[in-house]
């Protein structure tokens, strides 16, 4: 089956033709069909990186692409689980917002932050970092682009990009059902879909997916399983042939997630801690990052109304895309709209204490139109030139309920932001053949974007919205302040290339990009001024070489990618502690960070049915120059804290482990004609690292080693398969997220990764 086949509006350029040709002709020894076909020919891995479907080896850029067929069997729940054995990659749940970095450099801490890695559905911008725990639902692949990607996918991607397709409707009729159960925790979910013509002329396809969970952690203080979770998800796609150059197609997909209770924990207490818990009579924690916890949802002062933790979120995505067919070009059309809605309660104390009690809510609406025109038979130069149109609107509100008995003191304080973003971009990239081995690249993009933003905070009665005008200053809880304001940014985006083809199967290459991050106001800052509202842009530069190879007629390949890049006014959100019920953080822009190293890749078929793969990211990510940080809770003057501030530069970036890296082995025996067994067995390393932007060295996660693994069977029409999968299954306790206590200084609250999980997993397709 060739590519055109697959994929009907397959772009090939003369390029793709070339490394086509090559891969097919090493014939089909890199075929390991695990799992019903997860693992395909590389002349078949197409992927979307530069606006084109493109075979996966002749993108001159760092990429990696898993399966959706491998992310159904391994029964990934969204990209937070993904993440964790995918080297220089991370996605976690930091209570606020979801932190997602590529090698060593994201956003975290504030939700006025915009995404340092840019998460797209279908072509739908996922802006806000709680739509990036949208489930995976009939998954095609997912890419992950590493480093900025400023011209095609435009702002907020000075990081990366992570690019996720669904599957399409299909000409014939097709289907499936899934289910898995997961022994430890009461997992369950279940994922079907159907797909085929619904006439001559018009396809279309239904996904659904239930899932629900009876949680990992105890509560001691409430004896209930945390957290609880139920979802439900599902996706509608049409596809209709207008006429014999026109395609239209469609889509609107929702999810409902509810939580109730969460992963937050005391992780590290301390002597006063202790002692005031246990004079209180109220449990204690045992203060170690495991499966137990001692926190209540409900602060009783307030009335009961908080009954416990939870998170709920609704969204609604839509999409709209014309492809029409004109002499040497397809002109595409791509209207979208979001809708989500995410409330989130914590317990913030993080203790069996009724003293602090945190409310989130988030609203957004969002509009995006693109339209691009990309070339489609010319022998000499590929390009696309285009436009995309973007209108935001972000609602989001702070509740932080607080009761201190050394005042005594009963008070609910509120903060209310309210963000408007207009974002008109135009953008063009092309392609140069000088000759059949050499292609120069070029492009440019330009954005204008203008934001405005209101943010109001007061205090008001325990557990109210009502206002007490006669409290204004709160020490360390803050200050009421009402402002507004307003930024208008032009950006130009360039970048140029080259590839080569060295040899048969070996292709070089080299890219200089560049990208940015808008800066925009701080939506969560409890002693906000004019002055100290705002945050500028963050902008990159970056340099990188590398090398995709073929080689053994086909049976391997290896990839190999060497990095540098240079951040200016990195955006940071610090959270200085130090306990006294205080929740706030610390905005700003850093002086500039450097993130470089190299990234390998490789694969090879051993013999027939034996197939070994493996990656791994050799980080070096540090900051360049870092002189007026915040100090870390209890730093001292032979420490560096001087002033109340700390000298950073030279040492390096939180959540940037120096190696991280992935081994896998697949295998599979034919049992008979119509049977065969199949297995998959992962190991994956991450050595030590900071955890937070202090740099406190308490808050070091140590190195540490994942065993994944899948073993099924499998009939020999891949009609039905029955399976048993286990992830860390060295049930290593790591914590994706650890900062200091909130209320007691010297302590500290994180969140652990799931535990060790076992599971069965069966699929029948139609």
């Amino acid at each position: 089956m060739t590519l055109e086949s697959q994929h009907p509006n397959f772009i090939e350029t003369r390029r793709a033709r070339t490394i086509r040709a090559r891969l097919i002709s090493a014939g089909s020894a890199m075929a390991l069909a695990l799992g019903g076909g997860a693992y395909a020919q590389s002349d078949e891995i197409v992927v979307t990186a530069q606006k084109r479907e493109q075979t996966l080896q002749e993108v001159p850029i760092s990429i990696s692409v898993v399966d959706g067929g491998d992310i159904k069997d391994q029964g990934i729940f969204s990209i937070l689980d993904l993440s964790i054995n995918m080297p220089g990659v991370s996605v976690f749940d930091s209570g606020t917002i979801n932190v997602a970095l590529i090698r060593g450099v994201g956003t975290e801490g504030n939700l006025g932050f915009e995404q340092s890695v840019g998460f797209f559905l279908d072509d739908i911008y996922l802006s806000r970092s709680r739509l990036n725990e949208l489930i995976f639902l009939d998954i095609d692949r997912v890419e992950v682009l590493k480093g900025p990607q400023g011209t095609l996918f435009g702002k907020n991607t000075v990081a990366g990009a992570i690019n996720i397709t669904s599957k399409k409707p299909t000409d014939e009729f097709e289907g499936y059902l899934n289910g898995l159960y997961e022994f430890n925790h009461g997992e369950l979910l279940l994922t079907g879909a159907v797909s085929g013509p619904i006439s001559d002329r018009v396809r279309g396809r239904v996904a659904l997916r239930y899932g629900s969970m009876d949680g990992f952690l105890t509560n001691d203080a409430t004896g209930e399983k945390e957290p609880q979770r139920e979802d439900v998800s599902g996706r509608v796609s049409l596809e209709a042939d207008v006429s014999d150059n026109l395609v239209a197609s469609a889509s609107y997909q929702f999810e409902v997630l509810k939580e109730d209770g969460n992963r937050n924990q005391t992780t590290q207490c301390s002597a006063f801690d202790q002692f005031v818990l246990g004079f209180l009579m109220l449990p204690v924690d045992d203060c170690t990052p495991d499966t137990h916890k001692s926190s209540y949802g409900d602060p009783a002062l307030f009335g009961g109304v908080f009954t416990k933790n939870f998170k709920d979120i609704t969204a609604h995505l839509g999409r709209f895309q014309l492809d029409w067919t004109i002499p040497g070009h397809t002109v595409t059309a791509i209207t979208t709209y979001t809708d989500m809605d995410y409330d989130d309660a914590n317990d913030a104390d993080v203790t069996a204490l009724s003293a602090l009690h945190f409310e989130v809510e988030e609203q957004l609406e969002q509009w995006t139109q693109e339209i691009r025109l990309t070339s489609t038979d010319n022998e000499t130069v590929d390009y696309i030139v285009g436009a995309y149109y973007q209108a935001q609107h972000f609602v989001n509100g702070q509740d932080l309920h607080v009761y201190d008995p050394s005042v005594p003191l009963a008070v609910t304080r509120v903060g209310l932001f309210d963000q408007e973003t207009d974002m008109i971009a135009l953008f063009a990239q092309a392609d140069l053949h000088v000759t059949d081995a050499l292609t120069l690249t070029g492009g440019l993009r330009y954005t204008h974007e203008k934001k405005s933003a209101m943010k109001n905070q007061f205090f008001a009665g325990a557990g109210t919205r009502a206002e007490i005008p006669m409290l204004t200053d709160l020490g360390p809880l803050g200050a009421s302040h009402t402002l507004s304001d307003s930024r208008t940014v032009n950006k130009l985006t360039p970048m140029v290339g080259i590839d080569y083809d060295i040899t048969d199967g070996v292709m070089g290459y080299f890219r200089y990009s560049t990208g940015f991050k808008s800066g925009g106001f701080d939506a969560f800052g409890a002693r906000l001024t004019p002055a100290n509202f705002g945050f500028d842009d963050e902008s990159v530069t970056s340099y990188e070489a590398g090398l995709k190879t073929v080689f053994a007629e086909g049976r391997g390949s290896f990839n190999l990618a060497l990095f540098r890049s240079k951040f200016d006014d990195l955006q940071v959100s610090i959270f200085p502690g130090g306990g006294g019920l205080a929740i706030d953080f610390i905005v700003g822009n850093a002086a500039k960070v450097i993130s470089q190293g190299v990234e390998v890749d490789a694969a090879f078929t051993l013999a027939e049915g034996v197939r070994i793969s493996g990656a791994a990211t050799f980080l070096d990510a540090e900051y360049d120059e870092f002189m007026n940080t915040a100090c870390y809770s209890g730093q001292t003057l032979a420490d560096g804290c001087v002033g109340g501030v700390q000298d950073i530069s030279g040492r390096p970036v939180q959540y940037a482990p120096d190696i991280a890296a992935n081994i896998g082995l697949d295998l599979r025996h034919d049992i008979t004609a119509g049977l065969y067994a199949a297995a998959r067995f992962e190991l994956s390393y991450s050595s030590d690292y900071f955890r937070t932007s202090d740099l406190d060295p308490g808050n070091v996660e140590d190195d540490a080693t994942r065993i994944n693994a899948r073993v099924g069977l499998y009939d020999g029409n891949d009609r039905w398969n029955i399976a048993f999968v286990g992830r860390n299954l060295t049930n290593e306790q790591t914590l994706l997220f650890q900062n200091d206590h909130p209320a007691f200084a010297g302590g500290y609250y994180g969140y652990i990764e799931r535990p060790r999980t076992l599971a069965i997993q069966t699929e029948i397709s139609f």
